[in-house]
């Protein structure tokens, strides 16, 4: 028999108990919320869109009548523009205040404009009016894209997601070229979505002379371009592998880093080889010694693999570097300088006019430097030269500025990114070609979005053991304590 007082104590546990009951579970909705709406179609989602229609579809695919104007992502690009000028005009979206990198565009920019009003100053044929006409037209879409992307990005969190979908997104490509290079199957024909044409016949895997090895392109445009693409991205999948929460996501960074580099050799290029190089140089030469060591063992690992599984490649770039000064494309490119100095020489200052120098006219450049000097005179040259050493310049500010670990390593990561773009253009026509200029002005705006978001306090993630040099330059050189 159950006392008054005891089972009064019963029910009061029993509602206590019931009391901490946890409810249930709200039913998932079939559709998106709005909240969730807002956030897809926010500066990283449109910038994420356009990482994807830049990489996921050939690049020689395009909207029909409108034919190289008619890449989707550079129809996206001048989209971004609308938006960003918009947003900075009426609506308090768009960050204020100091952005270096603003101006570096502005400079960049008004060289460009310079080089097409000294065209548009002299007759030119129809050919020449409309590539100058694009060419104008393209660096202003890709001027939006960066400043949406360096005004629009809220937070770490949002720069964390674009920086993967890039990854992602590199993966894509390399994907796409191994399967040039190991099975000659080519998936560009099946990525080319209705109703999407080809603007141009797409570049058939092809070979280099002395060699039976395949060069490939990927979704991209050119072999060059392949191998420069995805080392631009390599540095970029490096800090997500080294900052990585979880040891399974860490594992996955690495093994798409590998994967990445791995693929970008299938070029046969210098200008990949150059890219790998430089990857190295400004990014693993910025850690403390132990993890130089570290990756300099997984480095000779990965090399032994390759070598088992793709024979004859790692002797073929070796001989693209030893033998480079009896290579005939490297004589070709010598042999322009004496013919670029006439021209320059006509029109010193603002050049001959932006994109007006056609092979069919005249003769083919395979120097961006010559290029924009020819086309836009030394004014040009010297846009072109600020938009690199600006963009560089601030991720040297970021990497030696306040924060995290993690800003300050990823500031390095992309130094080395811009780096890779200015040194290959002086090997290719590299602004010439969507994917490149597309995915440098993409970075630069990162640039710019991490510049900002590191003068914004917030809570940092540091490592447990730091990664980086030391901030001050003069300790750089001492060993770990």
């Amino acid at each position: 028999m159950t006392s008054p007082v005891g089972s009064a104590l019963a029910r009061r546990r029993g509602t206590a108990g019931a009391a901490h009951v946890a409810p249930a579970d709200p039913p998932r909705p079939l559709l998106p919320t709005a909240t969730q709406l807002r956030r897809a179609v926010d500066a990283t989602g449109v910038l994420s869109l356009f990482v994807v229609l830049l990489f996921a579809l050939p690049s020689r695919g395009g909207v029909p009548g409108l034919g190289a104007a008619g890449r989707p992502a550079f129809l996206l690009a001048g989209g971004a523009l609308v938006w960003w000028a918009v947003s900075r005009a009426i609506v308090p979206f768009a960050t204020r205040g100091r952005q270096p990198l603003r101006f570096v565009l502005l400079g960049s920019f008004l060289a460009i404009a310079c080089a097409y009003a000294a065209g548009a100053a002299r007759a030119l044929p129809g050919n020449e009016q409309r590539s100058a006409d694009r060419v104008l037209l393209a660096n202003v879409a890709l001027a939006g894209v960066a400043l949406l992307a360096m005004d629009g990005i809220r937070d770490r969190d949002r720069l964390q997601a674009l920086l993967r979908r890039i990854g992602y997104l590199g993966v894509l490509v390399a994907a796409v070229g191994s399967l040039q290079f190991l099975f000659e199957i080519d998936l560009n024909p099946k990525l080319l979505l209705p109703p999407l044409v080809l603007n141009a016949d797409l570049l058939e895997a092809g070979t280099r002379p002395g060699t039976d090895l395949l060069r490939v392109t990927g979704t991209t445009a050119h072999y060059i371009e392949f191998g420069v693409v995805l080392t631009m991205i390599m540095p970029v999948t490096m800090h997500l592998a080294l900052f990585a929460h979880r040891r399974g996501r860490r594992l996955a960074w690495w093994a798409s880093t590998l994967f990445i580099a791995g693929a970008s050799t299938f070029s046969l290029s210098r200008s990949g080889t150059i890219g790998l190089v430089l990857v190295m140089v400004v990014v693993v030469l910025s850690w403390r010694p132990r993890y130089q060591w570290r990756a300099a063992v997984v480095g000779v690992l990965a090399l032994a693999v390759f070598r088992a599984l793709v024979p004859g490649l790692l002797g073929t770039l070796k001989g693209l570097v030893t033998n480079f000064g009896q290579d005939s494309s490297v004589d070709a490119r010598t042999l322009d300088y004496a013919r670029v100095a006439d021209y320059v020489a006509e029109r010193p200052l603002f050049g001959r006019g932006a994109g007006t120098f056609l092979p069919e006219n005249y003769f083919f450049l395979d120097n961006q430097f010559l290029l924009t000097t020819l086309e836009g005179g030394l004014v040009g040259l010297g846009g072109l030269l600020l938009l690199f050493a600006g963009s560089y310049a601030v991720g040297r500010s970021v990497r030696f500025g306040p924060g995290d670990e993690e800003t300050r390593h990823l500031g390095q990561a992309l130094c080395a990114s811009v780096a890779i773009g200015f040194v290959v253009c002086a090997t290719f026509d590299a602004m010439s070609f969507l994917s490149f200029a597309g995915l440098l002005y993409l970075l630069v705006g990162v640039l710019g979005a991490l510049w900002r978001l590191q003068r914004e306090p917030g809570p940092g993630r540091v490592l447990p053991a730091p990664l980086l040099h030391a901030r001050s330059r003069r300790s750089r050189v001492l060993p770990d304590a």
